[in-house]
Parts: C-alpha cells; sequence; structure tokens
C-alpha cells in the first residue's frame, strides 16, 4: 500500500470519529430532552463528559512517553467511543447514558491525544493530509446529523455515530501499521526543559485560540438571528467556518514558515474576522466565519506540526496532551463567558474583547526573542 493511500485511510478514519463525536455533541442534549430530562441533566450529562474527556488527556500523554504504542491507545478509545455510544442509542435510562457518555468522553480524550501524537511524528507531507481529516469531520457530522434528524430523531443520530466510529475502525487499524504505533521509547527527558518559552507560546496560543472557537459558537447564533438571518444560514455558515479550517491545513503544512510567524498569521486573520463581524452587515458575517475558518486552521495546524521540535526528548506525548487540555480550557472559557458578556454588554463588545485575547498572544508572539523552525 502506497503511503499516500495509507495516508487518506487515517485522514479519513480520523473524519468518521469527528464526524460522530460532533453529531453527538450537537444533538445530546434535544437526546436528554427526547428521553423526558431537564437542563439540570442536560449540563450533567455533557458535563461528565467534558471532565472524562480531561481526565483521558494527561495519562494518555504520559503512557506515550513511557513507550507504550500510541496506536494502541487509539484503538482503545475508538472502543470505548464505539461501545459507549451503542449503549446511549439502546437503554433510555438517564443514569445509564450519563455513565456512559462520560466513558466516551474518557475514549475520545485518549483517541485524540494519541491521533496528535502519531500525527505530529509524521514527515510533513503526510501529516499536512492527516490533519485534514478533523475540521472535515466538524462539517460533515452535523450535516448528516440534520438530515437523520428529519427521519428518526436523536435515536436515529445516535445509531448513525456508533455507525461511523465502527467504520474508522478498519482504517485507522491498517493505517498505523505504516507507522509502527509512533511510540516514544526510551526514558522520559527532563521535565524542567518542557516549560521554556516557545512551549508555554504554543499552550497561551492555544489556549486563545480555542477561547475564541468557544465564544464563537456560542454567541454567533443568537447574533446572527439578531441579524435577521435564519437557522439554517447559521448552521452553513458554521459549515463555512469548517470546510475552510479543512482547505487551509495542507497549504500551511506545506510553506513551511517559522513557528512564530504562522502563529502571529492566524493570530492576525482571527482578529480580522472578529472586527469584520461587528459591522452588522447580514453578508459579513459570512465573511467573518470563513476568515476564521482560515485562521483557525491555520493556528491548529502550525500547533500540531511543531509538536516534535517544540518537545524534549521523550515528552511528546506530554506535549500533545497539554495542548489538548489547552483546546479544552480555551473552548470551556469562551463558552461560559461569552454568553454573560454578550447579555451584559452586547456582541460589538463580546467580540472585540475576544479579539483582545488573540491580541495578548500576538503580544507574547512579538515579545519571544527565539523563534522555531516547523521541520
Amino acid at each position: 500500500m502506497s503511503d499516500k493511500v495509507t495516508d487518506s485511510r487515517l485522514m479519513v478514519g480520523s473524519s468518521l470519529i469527528t464526524s460522530a463525536t460532533s453529531m453527538i455533541n450537537v444533538y445530546m442534549g434535544l437526546h436528554v430532552y427526547s428521553l423526558g430530562g431537564s437542563l439540570s441533566d442536560v449540563a450533567l450529562i455533557y458535563s461528565s463528559s467534558l471532565l472524562a474527556t480531561l481526565l483521558g488527556r494527561l495519562p494518555t500523554g504520559r503512557v506515550i512517553d513511557r513507550g507504550y504504542p500510541a496506536g494502541r491507545l487509539m484503538y482503545l478509545g475508538i472502543a470505548l467511543m464505539s461501545v459507549s455510544t451503542a449503549i446511549i442509542t439502546i437503554i433510555d435510562d438517564l443514569v445509564v447514558i450519563t455513565l456512559a457518555n462520560a466513558v466516551r468522553g474518557f475514549g475520545s480524550g485518549a483517541f485524540h491525544v494519541s491521533f496528535l501524537s502519531v500525527t505530529s511524528s509524521l514527515p510533513r507531507k503526510s501529516a499536512s493530509l492527516v490533519i485534514v481529516g478533523p475540521p472535515l469531520g466538524m462539517a460533515i457530522g452535523p450535516s448528516i446529523a440534520s438530515a437523520v434528524f428529519l427521519i428518526s430523531e436523536t435515536h436515529g443520530i445516535m445509531l448513525s455515530s456508533t455507525l461511523l466510529y465502527a467504520l474508522s475502525s478498519p482504517l485507522i487499524p491498517r493505517a498505523l501499521s505504516r507507522y509502527a504505533d509512533a511510540s516514544d521509547d526510551g526514558e522520559v527527558g527532563d521535565s524542567k526543559k518542557f516549560w521554556r518559552s516557545e512551549v508555554l507560546f504554543v499552550l497561551y496560543n492555544r489556549a486563545a485560540v480555542s477561547y475564541v472557537i468557544g465564544t464563537l459558537y456560542t454567541i454567533v447564533p443568537f447574533y446572527a438571528l439578531s441579524l435577521g438571518m435564519s437557522g439554517e444560514q447559521v448552521g452553513l455558515m458554521f459549515f463555512v467556518g469548517a470546510l475552510m479550517n479543512a482547505l487551509i491545513r495542507p497549504v500551511i503544512g506545506r510553506i513551511s514558515l517559522s513557528t512564530r510567524v504562522e502563529v502571529f498569521m492566524a493570530q492576525s486573520i482571527l482578529i480580522i474576522s472578529l472586527i469584520i463581524i461587528t459591522l452588522r452587515d447580514p453578508i459579513l458575517p459570512w465573511i467573518a466565519m470563513s476568515l476564521y475558518g482560515v485562521g483557525a486552521g491555520t493556528f491548529v495546524s502550525t500547533a500540531i506540526l511543531s509538536i516534535n521540535e517544540l518537545s524534549p526528548n521523550k515528552r511528546r506525548g506530554s506535549m500533545t496532551a497539554m495542548i489538548a487540555l489547552m483546546m479544552d480550557v480555551g473552548n470551556s472559557l469562551g463558552s461560559l463567558f461569552a454568553p454573560l458578556i454578550y447579555d451584559r454588554y452586547g456582541p460589538d463588545f463580546t467580540f472585540l474583547m475576544t479579539a483582545s485575547v488573540i491580541g495578548s498572544g500576538a503580544l507574547f508572539s512579538l515579545i519571544l526573542n527565539r523563534t522555531s523552525r516547523v521541520q
């Protein structure tokens, strides 16, 4: 099997997994409602998955650092996500769903860290193709879910997610046979070298970019409706953003600028998108969301492709886990604070304040004296 076909298998497999996950994330609340659950039940079930995902990240990174094959951890993550989603589909008890969703979250955390660890170890040309998978899944998943919902409502969505997880299983194991599990053998490197300026730079900016993502996903739907846009247009705007995210990743993977240059470019694009969206013209949110996709895709590509370069010897798993953890932190903070700020101060202040968060990361970029070259 050629390298290109193998890379394509891993890309498609990760796309299927992200599609399934995004379907569940969007429609789990409605599924709980359909079973007679309350808002408190919805919050509890979502929180169980988020907490379990966080708990799964750092242990997975440490296990990889100690030489356990990352590929096997990917298999474990897929198995946990598949089985737990099947349980959610079959059993309508809210306690069981809460526990199963926590298992799914832990599996997602283990898979994501392992996937990023494997991807970061690939040649740049291969990695630039593989990292297209997740944003494609973010665009495809909600689209499939919307169609399935019209036919069989939320149970059909949960069943479809289970099938997508299962379909990914034969693709990813066959692809990983080429990479020999991409594990780090030997002793773990010095932890003091881990917390150097370049690493802190990427971690802080990962949280800042995720804060933007959490903010936009939370308040753009309300803002778009206030401009007279329809609910269908809201979904399409996020589809466009995810599509632009996917399209820019292989481009960034091949141009190979310095880490600081690529991050600063991503920050600038995101700031422009947040300023444009405040201008209150119904066409401008489409432009802003397109730019958001380009900016987010540029940053995430850079962060993933620079993991091997930034990590001290035998710390690739921990570096990957920390990047994923900062993604969770930023996303959670954006989702929590943006609605509160929006409700009190309005959309303009909310978007500009979010732009200032990215601006602080850009300032960090300018202050750093050292520049890391992406291999």
